[in-house]
C-alpha cells in the first residue's frame, strides 16, 4: 500500500468516525425526545381521564337539574 492510498483509507477512515459519531448523537437527541414524548402522552392521559370524568360529573348534575325542574313544572 503506497501512501497515496494510506492517505485515502485514513481519510475514509476519518469520514466513517464522524458519520458514527453524528449517529450515535443522534441517537441520544432521539432517545431524549421520546422520554420526553411518553412523559407528555403519559400527563396528558392523566388530564384526559380527569377532564372526562369532570365531564361526568357536570352531565350528572345536570340531569339531576333538570330532573328537579321536570318534578317542579308537573307538581
Amino acid at each position: 500500500m503506497d501512501n497515496q492510498e494510506n492517505q485515502t483509507a485514513t481519510a475514509q477512515i476519518d469520514l466513517l468516525t464522524e458519520q458514527v459519531d453524528n449517529l450515535i448523537d443522534t441517537c441520544g437527541q432521539l432517545q431524549n425526545q421520546n422520554t420526553q414524548l411518553s412523559t407528555e402522552k403519559e400527563e396528558l392521559s392523566r388530564e384526559r381521564e380527569d377532564l372526562l370524568g369532570r365531564n361526568r360529573e357536570a352531565k350528572l348534575r345536570i340531569d339531576r337539574v333538570v330532573e328537579r325542574l321536570r318534578e317542579l313544572d308537573a307538581g
